[in-house]
């Protein structure tokens, strides 16, 4: 019920990034409700023939594609970071060298993003997407059937929390990183990177 002579706050907020939203770059086409809204049989306010709501497709970020070198001059960042802990859809960016990281074959041993800190979104390195992560934490339970000291040894921590980065997106010096998060991510400071050493046993 909404009475007539208070106002109110009309929102709605759709996250497909994990789908293709259709986004390319300068297209940047309207969906979803894209017309009046009408309760309760009256027409919101500030709304007219030609003033109407629309429904953003995708997010400026996508469109500018902030992510790579280019796009990231066309957007002024926050250096003060910590604003964005626990905020809903923030974007973070930072850069990394890795030659004083890596001591073995990259292709042979893999660099991994440890995504611990973060919520649910995606990552970016050097332009190129490195998908959905999205720790979740998993369950503590004894109920039989159930390897249960496996179960109790991992339960609370993320089911996944490090990410496959293909060699051959890195460089030794200068790599950009571009993390979006949509639920708000807790400690983006705790974000690193870990390699892989595979010895024979």
């Amino acid at each position: 019920h909404f009475n007539k002579n208070q106002q109110y706050l009309f929102e709605i907020l759709s996250i497909s990034f994990e789908l293709f939203s259709g986004v390319y770059e300068n297209s940047f086409d309207q969906k979803g409700i894209d017309s009046n809204i009408w309760l309760d049989g009256e027409l919101l306010d500030n709304q007219t023939e030609t003033n109407f709501c629309n429904h953003q497709k995708g997010l400026f970020g996508e469109y500018l594609q902030i992510y790579t070198e280019q796009g990231s001059s066309k957007v002024t960042w926050d250096t003060q970071w910590i604003k964005g802990i626990n905020k809903p859809i923030s974007w973070f960016q930072a850069r990394f060298d890795l030659d004083h990281r890596i001591r073995e074959d990259a292709n042979a041993n893999p660099i991994l993003l440890d995504a611990q800190g973060l919520n649910r979104g995606h990552a970016f390195i050097n332009g190129n997407d490195l998908r959905l992560y999205w720790l979740i934490q998993s369950i503590c339970q004894n109920n039989s059937p159930c390897a249960c000291q496996h179960a109790q040894t991992n339960c609370l921590k993320p089911t996944q929390r490090y990410y496959h980065i293909p060699s051959n997106w890195l460089k030794s010096k200068n790599n950009l990183i571009t993390i979006f998060d949509d639920f708000g991510a807790p400690s983006s400071a705790s974000v690193g990177l870990v390699q892989r050493i595979l010895t024979n046993s």
